[in-house]
């Protein structure tokens, strides 16, 4: 029997309940193993049974492969996982590989590594650590932190997580532009006026405050999501598809960015919400317009835009692509749509191309269309869930779609940047529902979501 075990430490929170055990259900369908050992850890008082419950998941919904085991631990006391390898023993058989989810608090990566460690040196079967940002609160924190971890781990049992690098519409970036010569040749500044990056929500901080209030926006969102999507766009072609090589050529990407400026705004009522935690006044930012460049030769000339906010109208992450309306030699006017490139990461995930063309049976009047692709459509089905695809990544060994301790430096070198700028900039206050704090419509965009 071929048997694999991924064990969730902080199995209780809503990471494992909402993304990680669903997505190990349908992971657990295809052929890879025969029994897959499910290790929920948690400092509540649960046996196998109460923990189901808890969860809400009935034994009839599990594929058969799947074994659901509780394993009581606080991880505040420095011996909490001291009988993990004994209660492990007597579940796994022809066991060829572990995987650590680390859904718990930054505050307990060190220890729980170091409890750990007696596994990371086992040789006979594979065994990786997987963790959730925040990496770090800044760039002297993510360096502890890096260190800490490689104290028991080596780099390459590590597995920095960001879920939007599992979303299929990110990981098409590359294939889409070096795929199709027509977009990788015009994949520079010559051809594209700016590029877009918007991630926003329609919910507040809510159960995050008192993380949020110490984070705020750019740490939560810029600093890693957007960036990360940035850095797909911004990217020389790697040397090969080896994720050594993609993660050479994102890490270029990130440090050849220079911060030019930004707006950043708070939602109305949020230092209302900050009374449950006993403060009454607040810069911390729900939204932020961050305008960069690029030293690189590709982008010299093309401003980068990363958007995100708290509280908006609508929920969309998408990436938008402006081309120059230059050359239009016939047929244009000033009021001719240049074209443009959209990207659509959620709700849904698909590609948009906006051009112009003529209307049938008039003449000569030019209309803006939009051409789509929509992967339910072309390929029956909708993309695949961002945590099973990471899962799974993991479990082939495969580091493209997580996130290089180098990657984590430079970004937090740029941020660290941006803060220092904005530091006494006091937040513009914006109105829950709305489109986020008033800003030009030149700098804003076109926001062409759904």
């Amino acid at each position: 029997m071929k048997s694999f075990t991924i064990i969730i430490l902080g199995g209780t929170g809503d990471l494992a309940k909402k993304k990680l055990l669903p997505a190990i259900n349908t992971i657990s369908k295809k052929d890879h193993f025969d029994k897959v050992n499910v290790v929920v850890i948690g400092r509540r008082d649960f046996n196998d049974e109460h923990y189901m419950e808890f969860a809400k998941i009935k034994q009839t919904e599990l594929h058969s492969k799947i074994k659901i085991s509780y394993f009581k631990s606080d991880f505040s006391k420095d011996d909490s996982l001291k009988a993990l390898p004994e209660f492990l023993l007597g579940l796994e058989k022809g066991c060829i590989g572990r995987i650590f989810y680390l859904a718990t608090s930054p505050n307990f990566f060190g220890s729980i590594s170091k409890q750990l460690s007696s596994f990371a040196k086992e040789d006979k079967i594979f065994n990786r650590i997987m963790i959730e940002k925040p990496f770090g609160h800044d760039l002297e924190s993510s360096i502890e932190l890096k260190d800490d971890l490689e104290k028991y781990f080596s780099e390459e049992q590590i597995y920095r997580v960001d879920h939007y690098l599992g979303k299929d519409t990110v990981q098409n970036i590359l294939v889409l532009r070096l795929s199709n010569p027509f977009f990788e040749r015009t994949w520079n500044s010559e051809s594209i006026e700016k590029i877009e990056i918007t991630v926003n929500e329609d919910i507040g901080v809510g159960d995050r405050l008192g993380y949020y209030e110490d984070t705020g926006l750019i740490r939560d969102m810029i600093q890693n999501h957007l960036l990360q999507i940035a850095a797909f766009i911004l990217m020389e072609p790697p040397k090969s598809m080896e994720s050594q090589h993609i993660h050479d050529a994102k890490v270029l990407a990130i440090e050849q960015l220079r911060f030019e400026k930004a707006t950043i705004g708070q939602y109305e009522g949020y230092i209302d919400e900050l009374s449950a935690v006993g403060k009454t006044d607040s810069n911390t930012e729900t939204y932020a317009e961050v305008h960069l460049r690029s030293d690189s030769k590709r982008w010299h000339n093309t401003p980068i835009i990363l958007r995100s906010g708290k509280n908006l109208d609508k929920r969309y992450a998408l990436i938008e692509i402006f081309y120059r309306k230059e050359p239009c030699i016939l047929y244009c006017d000033i009021d001719t749509f240049p074209n443009r490139l959209v990207l659509n990461i959620q709700p849904v995930q698909d590609i948009e191309f906006y051009m112009n063309t003529k209307i049938p049976k008039r003449d000569l009047e030019i209309k803006h269309i939009k051409l789509n692709f929509s992967s339910e459509c072309e390929f029956s089905s909708n993309s695949s869930e961002s945590y099973e695809n990471i899962l799974e990544e993991c479990i082939i060994g495969d580091k493209t779609l997580f996130i290089s301790s180098q990657e984590i430096e430079a970004a937090w070198k740029l941020v660290d940047n941006i803060r220092e700028h904005i530091k006494d900039i006091k937040p513009l206050i914006y109105k829950k529902g709305s489109k986020g704090p008033i800003i030009s419509e030149v700098s804003r965009g076109s926001h062409g979501h759904k």
